[in-house]
């Protein structure tokens, strides 16, 4: 009870998994019967749960997504081993999966310690090379780890000729391992933040 003459209540908004936020409400003294907390609470619950529902739904959805891609790219790999085929599948899946802008797919060739354009749908990068020290590529190659940039003209840790040419704003850069080692580079652009 406040000095206001009024009562707050605070109720976590809890599902099986995690609490996913705080129920607040904000009542008069007069109006408030202890009765009625048992309504309160099962209210909190209902919404946590119906949180939990609502991303489990949405990582389910990403988790479809990416199992449709894996299996359409076994089938791909079934029946034809062009690999610039399977590169360019996998470019315009991204591009649906993520609703991104840009998606570059490189490959690194490591005789020349350079990272080669092997699929894109930016025409002037169709056949660029990058040191596997330049820009994102040099990032993920270094780190073994994704990356994810929020606002590039912002913060612009590294210069990108992809992000540049573009005018994209954000980017989720992923390594692509074999056997531990990061042997290409996918990029994954937005024009927006």
């Amino acid at each position: 009870k406040g000095r206001d003459g009024k009562m707050r209540l605070a109720l976590p908004m809890t599902g099986k998994q995690a609490a996913y936020g705080v129920l607040s409400m904000t009542i008069e003294n007069g109006k408030w019967e202890e009765a009625d907390l048992p309504a309160f609470m099962l209210l909190a619950d209902t919404a946590g749960s119906a949180f939990e529902n609502a991303k489990l739904y949405e990582q389910s959805n990403m988790l479809i997504d990416e199992l449709r891609l894996i299996n359409e790219m076994t089938k791909r790999l079934n029946q034809s081993l062009k690999l610039k085929e399977i590169f360019q599948f996998a470019t315009s899946e991204l591009l649906k999966i993520f609703d991104a802008d840009y998606c570059c797919v490189l490959q690194l060739n490591e005789e020349l310690k350079q990272f080669e354009v092997k699929s894109s749908n930016i025409p002037s990068l169709a056949s660029e090379t990058f040191s596997n020290e330049y820009g994102f590529c040099g990032m993920v190659y270094r780190t073994k780890e994704p990356l994810i940039i929020s606002d590039y003209w912002h913060s612009r840790v590294v210069t990108s000729k992809l992000m540049d040419q573009t005018g994209s704003r954000s980017l989720i850069a992923a390594p692509i391992f074999v056997e531990g080692e990061v042997i290409g580079v996918i990029l994954v652009t937005h024009k927006h933040a």
